[in-house]
Parts: C-alpha cells; sequence; structure tokens
C-alpha cells in the first residue's frame, strides 16, 4: 500500500501503538 494519504501513516503508528 501506498503512503500517499496521511491516514496510512496514522493507521501505521496507531498499529504499532497497539502492537506494544
Amino acid at each position: 500500500m501506498l503512503e500517499m494519504f496521511p491516514f496510512n501513516r496514522s493507521m501505521e503508528l496507531y498499529n504499532k501503538k497497539l502492537n506494544i
């Protein structure tokens, strides 16, 4: 998936936070 939208980046960060 291409991170052309900031939402994509936000989701990635959110996922990482959940995967702590």
